[in-house]
């Protein structure tokens, strides 16, 4: 006899397991999650194909592309945005509690504050996201600009540093 469960055995109970681990949805492999509404959703991604305006299949993509990385762009802006406020509300709590403005300190383990690595993790996905954005547009304005015949390079590089003059 097992000492572990064997897991759900259904298809409805293997869905459900599926979506266990969704917290903040930054990892999440489905475009909407099940806090989001799949019509806003629809939504986004019709704005920005025409904005995007493509022409054929490959610029189709791309855009669609646009569309995923700015939709999980505002997932993770919300969940730095609770973390933060999670943060920011234990921080208020805790200044009105004598104990803890005598030792100027706050408990560090509190379930209300967020785990620096999770507020790491957020940043460091939000940045993954919009390298990703970027590659995607930059690829959509390479290949408009292929079809039209004029050069097009292969990686944008942009350097916004001042050096100072050698003497």
């Amino acid at each position: 006899m097992s000492l572990t469960s064997p897991g759900p055995i259904t298809i409805e109970g293997k869905a459900i397991a599926a979506r266990n681990s969704i917290r903040h949805g930054l990892r999440a492999e489905s475009i909407v999650i099940p806090s989001e509404d799949e019509s806003q959703w629809r939504q986004h991604v019709d704005d920005i194909v025409e904005s995007l305006d493509p022409d054929g299949p490959v610029e189709h993509a791309l855009a669609l592309r646009a569309a995923e990385m700015l939709w999980r762009l505002r997932r993770a802006s919300r969940a730095e945005r609770d973390a933060t406020t999670r943060l920011h509300v234990h921080h208020l709590s805790m200044a009105g509690r004598a104990d803890a403005t005598a030792q100027g300190s706050y408990e560090s383990n509190s379930p209300a504050l967020p785990n620096p690595r999770v507020l790491d993790s957020i940043v460091r996905y939000e940045a993954h996201l919009n390298r990703q954005l970027y590659q995607a547009l930059h690829e959509l304005e390479a290949f408009r600009d292929r079809k039209l015949g004029l050069a097009a390079p292969l990686a944008r590089v942009e350097v916004n540093a001042t050096r100072e003059p050698s003497p």
